[in-house]
């Protein structure tokens, strides 16, 4: 992942700027999103790729140089989606597992780029009908099903992307409540966070101390929250 440097020759931009710039991708994808929906030739492989370009990448991984920079400034993820290191589809792969939680869990408080984008597609197809019959056939509205399958291709597809680059992902999400081992200190997998980081909890005071300290060692940061890509599913089951 590269979190970029604010460019140290060019100007630090204004409050106003940079949220002018940080939402600038708001705007677009609800263009793209109206647009979508006012086709009638539209496929669900046509949705699946919205989601991605415009509500996903275009948010976290934005090509606007002013919009990198406005993101760097309020101190938020950025990458770059032409990294030849695939943290940045690690990070969605888990992040829409974090969207199927929510779902399934009917929490009624929604954030994050991968649910808020899915979210934000569905609702609008939702008062179109007749595109909404050819892209979900199987049923009479949206549903919470709808959801789940988008989140699952944007997990497919994130995994493509962590193969071309090299790395072999994991082939389906490690379990919520799967217990193993992560640098040798047992823990307990405790959730996806909305940007793709897997939440650990570990059993003692002292083990959660040296989770910490682990973390940081590995990402310069102390916390109980970790790149899917450090956790091995070998080394995780879930108890009888």
């Amino acid at each position: 992942m590269r979190h970029e440097e604010i460019d140290q020759e060019g100007e630090i931009l204004s409050d106003a700027e940079v949220r002018e710039k940080y939402r600038a991708w708001e705007q677009r994808y609800q263009e793209s999103v109206q647009n979508f929906v006012s086709q009638n030739d539209a496929s669900y492989n046509d949705l699946v790729d919205l989601v991605w370009e415009k509500g996903i990448l275009d948010h976290i991984a934005p090509l606007d140089a002013l919009e990198r920079k406005a993101r760097t400034q309020k101190g938020a993820n950025l990458f770059d989606r032409n990294d030849t290191d695939p943290e940045l589809y690690w990070r969605i792969m888990y992040a829409a597992g974090n969207t199927k939680e929510t779902i399934q869990k009917n929490v009624t408080i929604i954030s994050g780029y991968t649910t808020l984008s899915i979210l934000q597609a569905l609702t609008m197809l939702a008062s179109h009908a007749e595109l909404r019959k050819k892209i979900f056939p199987e049923k009479e509205e949206v549903t919470n099903s709808s959801f789940l399958k988008l989140a699952d291709s944007i997990i497919r597809k994130a995994q493509e992307e962590i193969k071309k680059r090299g790395s072999k992902p994991h082939e389906a999400l490690l379990e919520i409540g799967a217990k193993g081992e992560v640098f040798g200190i047992p823990v307990t997998i405790d959730g996806y966070d909305s940007n793709g980081l897997i939440r650990l909890k570990a059993g003692t005071r002292e083990d959660h101390e040296a989770l910490g300290e682990k973390i940081n060692e590995h990402t310069g940061r102390y916390s109980s929250s970790i790149s899917p890509r450090y956790l091995d599913p070998n080394a995780f089951h879930l108890e009888e």
